[in-house]
């Protein structure tokens, strides 16, 4: 049967811009200190809902449970990270090359988890990004060769390229298309819907930062 997709449009982002809304709002907001971890490696962090913040904390994927002030191991080796916050979905990559689909409960503990990828064609694979359009799952994954997020200007970059993926069950995965590849960073990949299109935010740097 042939698979409705949506058109694909890429949108660049430039690195180190931040907008900002309601600057001239006159409420004063304040900002609290929630939690703190010492000697440890942070990575990527996404919010699951107003009380769950997911991260990856040496290596694990980490919940923090804003509520109850309870931060939850899961034991998932992970190093990048996306959520689909409507079904309580994690997905997560890993330095063995692994995409992992963790399925989370209300309270930031895990459901349950699947490895529904594996591959070791590439250096990295980084980055992961999921959104359900129609009932159908896009997932896009950025495969790096060469040196990651070189930041000298005498440092060559490695390539990138980011590829999409479609499933129905989050179990058979089924790849569609290269979006693109370059010798630049292109990194913290996210995915939208509107209007019937489909679209494909992120960085693009000449160099780190």
């Amino acid at each position: 049967a042939m698979k409705r997709i949506p058109r694909l449009i890429f949108v660049l982002v430039l690195s180190g811009i931040l907008i900002l809304t309601g600057c001239g709002n006159e409420k004063e907001t304040k900002a609290a200190l929630e939690f703190r971890f010492y000697r440890s490696a942070a990575g990527d962090a996404k919010l699951m809902s107003d009380k769950i913040l997911m991260t990856c904390i040496n290596r694990k994927l980490i919940s923090l449970n804003f509520q109850t002030g309870d931060v939850i191991n899961t034991e998932i080796e992970t190093d990048w990270l996306s959520v689909l916050p409507e079904e309580n979905i994690a997905i997560c990559t890993n330095h063995h090359y692994e995409l992992t689909i963790a399925y989370m409960n209300d309270d930031g503990t895990v459901k349950s988890q699947e490895v529904i990828l594996k591959n070791d064609s590439a250096d990295f694979m980084i980055d992961p990004a999921i959104i359900k359009i129609d009932g159908m799952y896009y997932i896009t994954l950025t495969f790096l060769n060469g040196t990651m997020n070189a930041s000298e200007f005498d440092a060559e970059n490695g390539q990138y390229t980011i590829n999409c993926y479609c499933t129905r069950d989050l179990k058979r995965i089924e790849y569609l298309s290269q979006v693109t590849t370059d010798y630049r960073n292109l990194e913290d990949v996210k995915l939208a819907y509107n209007d019937g299109k489909m679209y494909l935010v992120y960085e693009k740097e000449t160099r780190d930062k």
